[in-house]
């Protein structure tokens, strides 16, 4: 009986340490976006995205996420029209323990948004700074597989709010993860698949 109580104790054990391991907050991750705006349909962008987070302090992470998509079609002039954006955010977290299988992060940030429109005639230029807090709960359904949710609130240049909903799925596998994430935002939408290296 001592034995059995024994193993199931040290089985109980490893397991919250698996749980633990895999909502890491020190990783960097390279992904693939495919993305769609509002007004410019007819563009589907595609393009590189790299992120980080690190830990600092205990509960406390810093993280980074730069974007480059980008699209062309060929108008009905018979001209290359070619759409081009790029995305970066910094910030700061903390992080909030619910249990080995729970994590809820909440983090403030800041951020630059830049698109270009080329028509083949004419350049057209388009940037905006911003700030947003932002909320996101991880939580491990098995030792490998974890699903998250998270709502990001962002403040423009002029007065303007746009909301952030994404969901995402990823599979552990030691040091690496692998997933897929979806974020629907007040005008665009996006979807994107990536590899994780936690350290």
């Amino acid at each position: 009986m001592m034995k059995r109580n024994t193993f199931l104790f040290t089985l109980l054990t490893f397991s919250h340490v698996t749980f633990a391991e895999s909502l890491s907050y020190d990783f960097v991750q390279l992904g693939f976006v495919d993305n769609q705006m509002a007004g410019l349909e007819e563009f589907e962008q595609t393009g590189p995205e790299i992120q980080f987070s690190a830990t600092v302090f205990e509960n406390v992470f810093v993280k980074g996420r730069y974007r480059n998509v980008d699209d062309s079609i060929t108008g009905q002039n018979g001209l290359k029209h070619t759409v081009e954006e790029r995305n970066w955010q910094f910030g700061v977290g903390y992080v909030f323990n619910i249990n080995p299988q729970t994590n809820i992060d909440t983090s403030v940030n800041v951020g630059r948004f830049a698109i270009d429109l080329d028509t083949g005639t004419e350049i057209q230029r388009g940037d905006s700074n911003h700030h947003s807090i932002a909320a996101n709960v991880r939580q491990m359904l098995t030792s490998n597989v974890e699903l998250s949710g998270g709502l990001e609130w962002q403040f423009w240049e002029g007065s303007l709010e746009q909301k952030a909903y994404q969901l995402g799925a990823m599979y552990h596998y030691s040091d690496l993860s692998f997933g897929a994430q979806y974020t629907k935002y007040s005008d665009f939408g996006t979807c994107s698949i990536f590899a994780r290296y936690a350290f």
